[in-house]
């Protein structure tokens, strides 16, 4: 039985591949040119310093907004009931950031800043929006709940309302793997072990991510010889991968045909309520992560409804709805006792190993041109 995101927890059942797609980074990038043309695009765009004074919302609501967003990744109870409390509201969702890159996304909404008013983005994409003028500075006191969300998330996602989160650690089959590993290390030893039944994310950042916590250096670094030391590692590794997979990269782990997966908490996760012989493993180096949220666009002319939309869909029984729904990592805290156990419950999903991670951030056009030519060099090795 195939079982999509949602259905281990209860509730609805989405197909969302999102998560198994090239987001982030070099490996799926729409030409490298696309970064200059985001700083092209944004040389028109008017200042947006000016926004964020802190003005009272209307006393009553009417319009529309375009929400570019990933395929169900919005609780099934958030939009719906929003505008059943302002019916003279709407929120249309455009899916199309599926299939985008960060330079893609971002550049999409750098080359027509009018069509959309907010989107769901990760922080090197709101950092490169902003790079180019393109993020509309929010009045956080218009979004009450914001309080609610960790301050963690809030100083690494400044500049829109954060959503969720992953990491990318690795996970084992423990009827395969004899050994009990716990760090990149330990399992950069016993790959030799399970040549060719190894799988890797095909995302750049990720994996060299994973690398570079390995020699112990910042998943954000753009240091030559650090890079380097990173491909090294991976190159190591390779020759004992089965594949980079783009898509089911943990699939494996339930048949036996994969012993070790390198990959999403959220993938693991959804692998173990098939197979309870998976094991989730956090190194103790560290791991990459993703943070992401979401981010108003300087040209909306609809703030309003997006701070009224966005505090509504942040509160704690709408926001435990969403986690419910898409099945991520939460950053809020005190909605635990909102979710269903086996989401509560889980050592894969949730904020128990945040003091592990380090969030990707954006490391500026030149860095990140030199990591998509360091993964193109192992790529085609």
């Amino acid at each position: 039985m195939v079982v999509h995101r949602g259905e281990y927890m209860g509730g609805p059942a989405p197909l969302i591949s999102r998560r198994s797609l090239l987001r982030r980074g070099g490996a799926a990038f729409a030409g490298l040119a696309s970064l200059n043309l985001l700083a092209a695009c944004g040389d028109d765009n008017p200042s947006s310093s000016t926004q964020g004074a802190s003005t009272s919302a209307p006393a009553k609501l009417a319009g529309s907004v375009v929400f570019l967003n990933y395929p169900a990744w919005i609780g099934s109870e958030s939009i719906k009931p929003f505008e059943t409390q302002h019916p003279d509201v709407q929120i249309k969702e455009d899916t199309t950031a599926l299939v985008e890159s960060v330079a893609g996304t971002a550049v999409k909404v750098a080359q027509n800043p009018s069509a959309y008013d907010f989107l769901l983005a990760d922080v090197p994409i709101q950092k490169q929006l902003d790079e180019g003028g393109f993020v509309y500075k929010l009045d956080f006191a218009r979004i009450p709940n914001i309080e609610k969300v960790n301050q963690r998330f809030r100083d690494a996602y400044p500049l829109g309302v954060p959503t969720d989160f992953g990491k990318i650690g690795f996970g084992y089959r423990k009827d395969i793997v004899k050994e009990r590993p716990t760090s990149w290390e330990e399992l950069w030893a016993i790959a030799p072990s399970y040549s060719r039944k190894i799988t890797a994310l095909n995302i750049d950042r990720d994996i060299l991510g994973a690398a570079l916590k390995l020699k112990g250096f910042s998943v954000n670094t753009v240091d030559d010889a650090e890079l380097e030391a990173a491909k090294q590692a991976v190159l190591e590794l390779k020759p004992h991968l089965e594949a980079f997979k783009s898509v089911e990269v943990a699939k494996g782990l339930v048949s036996g045909q994969t012993a070790i997966a390198i990959t999403g908490d959220y993938d693991i996760a959804l692998m173990q309520s098939q197979e309870p012989k998976i094991e989730w493993v956090s190194p103790e180096e560290g791991m990459p992560a993703y943070l992401e949220g979401w981010t108003a666009v300087s040209k909306t002319e609809e703030i309003d409804i997006f701070y009224e939309f966005a505090d509504f869909a942040i509160s704690p029984e709408q926001y435990a709805k969403a986690i419910e729904a898409t099945g991520s990592s939460w950053v809020q805290d005190d909605i635990v006792g909102l979710l269903p156990k086996a989401l509560s419950s889980s050592d894969v999903i949730g904020t128990s190993d945040l003091d592990k991670v380090e969030f990707l951030d954006y490391i500026g056009a030149d860095g990140t041109k030199k990591v998509a030519r360091v993964w193109n060099e192992i790529v085609s090795a």
